[in-house]
């Protein structure tokens, strides 16, 4: 018996310090941060907010969602939003974007009491990437190679914590880390956290996924108290020389709009390996002490530059670019890694890229005021002037303008409006201006960007919508449904930002619910046209054809008049034939 402890004792002992190395070697890799930021959500500032939101392809998302606190707002056919003067947590303002077929989108800023601030969001489909048996448990593997793998019976029904039995259809999606120029306009946040001390980081990614769980009836699932799934991030080439052994794992917190740490994952490999209990986002990260950053960004000329992107990097660190948007007056605003070497850059058009400044931060506050931006052949100034219908200058209004980087609003100021901005040189501007006083528009107009000046003369905004129309559709199996007034309100709108026409209906007396909603690719003209995405949304089902589907477009009149057309093929995943044809006035 004697000999029999002193085994144990020496073997306890080995274990004991067997651990302690392991917790140590955790420890080593992330280090406290010293002076760290309590985030503050309780105190709150009046703010604004505005920008755009579109899809996968950069096509404009109309009727989107966009929801903060109590306020919920939706989308133009620009896709733009604007939520005025509305409460944000002085830590984290954040808004919530929900569009049917794609993840929740969630975009988080740091708000300036007073002042507005501009953000893009690229919303991502939701796809399904496999089905297993709730019974036997199961992997589903995505094209990027990550993977979600759950255990047997090991899911509930999110609205009951009732145990689920059935088919578990996953949707996922993989963000790389290796392209933050995609990652950047499509992640949920804006890449700060609260660490399990409480104090905020701003962080650096190796990798996210998205996943959710839907039942086969379409209920929310959720993974059942006590069983954990298990997910699998790859690790891009190009930084698997600078990937930790281990990496806090961190979910998205839907409430406060900022990631929260929650265990770790576990190198293996070229990839990481993690174990969660519930689904959400979640995110590969290391924690960096943050400092507040803003400047102003202005050409030689010192015109503002306004929406334009600015990025701001850990040199030779590409996983770390966080990303902010200039307001109308240049001005931008955040937060970025303290104790740092940082490079700034605005990516230009045609693939390149402009160094604006090159800084060293520490633990402190940074203004860098005004920043003059010689962007040499890539910078242009648009301007104008816009009057009412009787010749009166527009004093409520905005220019929505594309070709000049990316879209872009510009604020008309009695009557007349200028931004200086970047384009690619050789290309045109589109852009169209509204008068919010009497929602009128004017036409769409065109000009070819050269460096300097650019004016667009006088735009007139003198023209409405209105106008009776119907949407028909009919599956194999059913009889025709149309959708005509009065209980529908339509749309149909043409996409001068990308030569796209959108149509849809609204349910006037159900909530005001979109019934029916499917766009086309091509000028406004008849003709045929590839339908986009190659599927139709209808009672919030979205359909797919089994075959490259085309519109035919009989005619197609100026707004006002009728946009008349039909299309249509066997769909998934019903597998029945559908037709549509539609007979609506165009809007715009």
């Amino acid at each position: 018996m004697r000999k029999l402890r002193l085994f144990i004792i020496p073997f306890l002992l080995s274990m004991l310090f067997f651990n302690g190395c392991k917790k140590n070697m955790v420890d080593e890799q992330f280090k406290p941060i010293v002076n760290p930021v309590i985030p503050d959500f309780a105190t709150q500032v009046n703010a604004s907010v505005h920008g755009f939101i579109t899809d996968e392809n950069g096509e404009a998302v109309e009727a989107a969602s966009i929801t903060t606190g109590a306020i919920t707002v939706t989308t133009d056919e620009f896709g733009y939003f604007k939520i005025s003067n509305a409460p944000f947590a002085k830590s984290a303002g954040f808004i919530q974007v929900q569009q049917a077929g794609y993840y929740t989108g969630y975009r988080t800023f740091l708000p300036v009491a007073g002042k507005e601030t501009f953000i893009r969001l690229q919303l991502i489909p939701k796809t399904t990437a496999g089905t297993i048996e709730s019974v036997a448990g199961g992997t589903v593997t995505l094209g990027s190679g990550a993977t979600v793998m759950l255990p047997a019976d090991a899911v509930v029904v999110a609205s009951n914590n009732n145990p689920y039995s059935g088919a578990i259809h996953i949707a996922a999606h993989w963000y790389d880390p290796a392209d933050m120029e995609t990652t950047s306009l499509t992640m949920p946040g804006d890449l700060t956290g609260v660490d399990s001390a409480g104090h905020l980081n701003v962080l650096q990614t190796f990798g996210m996924l998205a996943v959710e769980l839907t039942g086969s009836s379409g209920e929310s699932l959720q993974m059942a108290t006590g069983k954990k799934a298990s997910l699998h991030f790859p690790l891009p080439a190009s930084i698997q020389s600078i990937a930790p052994a281990n990496i806090p794992l961190w979910y998205f917190d839907e409430i406060k709009g900022v990631w929260k740490q929650e265990g770790y994952a576990v190198k293996n490999g070229n990839s990481y390996d993690g174990l969660v209990s519930h689904f959400s986002y979640w995110n590969c990260d290391i924690g960096l002490a943050l400092a507040r950053f803003s400047a102003q960004v202005v050409d030689t000329a010192l015109n503002p530059l306004s929406n334009v992107p600015v990025v701001v990097t850990i040199a030779g660190q590409a996983n770390t670019s966080r990303v902010s948007y200039s307001d109308y007056n240049g001005e931008v605003n955040g937060w970025v890694p303290a104790n740092s070497n940082l490079e700034i850059i605005i990516p230009a058009p045609c693939n390149q890229a402009i160094t604006i400044k090159t800084v060293s931060v520490v633990n402190e506050p940074i203004d860098l005021g005004t920043v003059k931006v010689n962007l040499n052949e890539f910078s242009a100034v648009l301007e104008g002037s816009v009057t009412k219908c009787n010749g009166s200058p527009v004093t409520d209004g905005s220019v929505i303008v594309t070709g000049f980087g990316k879209n872009s609003i510009i604020n008309i100021t009695n009557g007349s409006f200028s931004v200086a901005g970047i384009f690619c040189p050789g290309t045109y501007a589109k852009f169209i201006a509204l008068d919010r006083e009497t929602t009128q528009r004017s036409d769409i107009s065109t000009v070819q960007l050269v460096s300097g000046t650019n004016s667009t003369g006088t735009l007139q905004a003198c023209t409405s919508t209105g106008g009776s129309e119907s949407i028909t559709y009919e599956f194999t199996a059913g009889s025709p449904i149309t959708f005509a007034l009065p209980q529908y309100l339509f749309g149909g709108n043409f996409y001068f930002l990308n030569d796209s026409t959108s149509i849809n209906a609204i349910d006037l007396l159900n909530s005001n619910q979109q019934v029916i909603q499917f766009s086309f690719v091509g000028p406004a003209a008849a003709g045929s046209f590839p339908i986009s995405n190659n599927r139709i949304m209808i009672d919030g089902t979205y359909y797919t054809f089994n075959q490259p589907t085309s519109a035919t477009i009989t005619s197609y009149g100026l707004v006002g008049q009728f946009i008349t057309g039909y299309f249509g093929g066997v769909v998934s995943p019903i597998n029945q034939n559908l037709v549509v044809s539609f007979n609506i006035k165009r809007d715009q």
